[in-house]
């Protein structure tokens, strides 16, 4: 009889906009969260550049949001499921981990249209990660494509650069991030343009009407189905169901 095969554990690193995907995969009635082995770390302005320097100072504080996200269907008290969220520092480096990074978003919202050096930023990363996790499988999903106009909260003091430079970042980010992550051995499992399927429209027509409004304002979240289009894809790529 052949030797089983150990179960994968899977971690999802991002911006606020994993959160968005955990919050899809709650609502999925077919997708045990969790049973499958996925944790969800995610924090608004979470930005791949300086991301070793984040970590070591933050990694005993910042915790899964995987529990804190959990509602159940309709918010039903009986649907809550009690699970003790993980620290960063508790991720396990091992032949059976998955760590995907879903960063670039804020990088290309917020800096890169000042600093311009996305390559130096991406091989940082990359060189950062791969040593901080040694034997695990290092995945990469492309940033969330950004919005023609820039949202920010009130209480945000970011520099809102105009949509063509971000684009323009964009685009040097992609280019820059395929060509690292290939020469790395790393896996972009999932890419821009299979992002832009979950949109009724084309990256450079992503408006407010595609955002989701809290008290009335646009915010630089994507309504629910974008996102759920994104957890339907990676749901397959990474055979959760």
């Amino acid at each position: 009889m052949g030797l089983l095969m150990a179960k994968k554990s899977y971690y999802l690193i991002g911006d606020c906009h994993a959160n968005q995907i955990l919050k899809r995969a709650i609502e999925d009635l077919d997708f045990n969260l969790y049973g499958s082995g996925l944790e969800v770390f995610s924090h608004g302005g979470w930005a791949m550049r300086g991301f070793l320097k984040k970590i070591e100072t933050a990694k005993d504080n910042f915790i899964s949001e995987q529990a804190a996200a959990f509602r159940g269907k309709y918010g039903q008290k009986s649907c809550w499921v009690e699970k003790r969220q993980i620290k960063f520092s508790e991720i396990e480096d091992s032949e059976n981990s998955v760590i995907i990074f879903f960063l670039g978003y804020i990088d290309i919202k917020n800096m890169l249209p000042l600093k311009n050096d996305s390559h130096k930023t991406i091989t940082e990363f990359i060189f950062e990660i791969k040593k901080m996790f040694p034997k695990s499988l290092i995945q990469i999903i492309e940033p969330m494509p950004q919005f023609v106009i820039s949202l920010y909260r009130d209480d945000e003091n970011w520099t809102p650069y105009s949509y063509d430079q971000r684009r323009k970042q964009n685009d040097l980010f992609l280019q820059n991030l395929r060509e690292i992550a290939k020469i790395n051995g790393v896996e972009i499992i999932m890419s821009q343009s299979d992002i832009l399927e979950s949109f009724d429209t084309d990256i450079d027509n992503i408006r407010e009407e595609s955002s989701f409004f809290l008290e009335g304002k646009p915010t630089d979240n994507f309504l629910p189905h974008i996102y759920k289009g994104v957890w339907d894809n990676l749901k397959i790529i990474l055979n959760l169901s």
